[in-house]
């Protein structure tokens, strides 16, 4: 049971590498190793695991969210975190046959909260407690 459990694992990993990989390279100037850097961070790892749970709720906007904040280490949340986090969620639902909710989120509102990021870290650091708060209650 533990080597099926180990290699469906593996497989879950190698899929999503490749989602990550593809969206990456369709995002035109994202540096590649901030691309791997990013989609390593245990912020981004916990939001995997609920696309692998199916728990799409809000997925798209706290995938946004969350890849903004990971972003602003680099200056680069306003360059790439919609655009980049909205493509490593729809691929991956495209590639697993799943409809993407188009209506779960607003590119504009998303726009305002991350124009917000460089401006208070204070509301950054409210808004990653917050989104750390929703993935554990995921998985509660």
């Amino acid at each position: 049971m533990k080597l099926k459990t180990f290699i469906e694992e593996r497989n879950k990993n190698a899929f999503w590498n490749n989602v990550v990989q593809e969206a990456i390279k369709a995002t035109e100037g994202i540096d590649e190793e901030i691309g791997r850097y990013i989609f390593s961070r245990l912020s981004i790892v916990g939001l995997e695991r609920q696309l692998f749970d199916e728990n799409y709720d809000n997925i798209h906007r706290n995938f946004v969210l969350t890849l903004a904040v990971e972003l602003c280490k680099f200056d680069k949340e306003k360059d790439f975190s919609i655009s980049l986090g909205i493509a490593v969620v729809d691929k991956w639902l495209e590639k697993n046959k799943l409809p993407t909710d188009c209506d779960g989120y607003n590119v504009e509102e998303l726009k305002r909260i991350i124009r917000l990021f460089g401006l208070d870290n204070k509301l950054l650091y409210e808004i990653i407690i917050y989104l750390s708060q929703l993935v554990n209650q995921a998985y509660r």
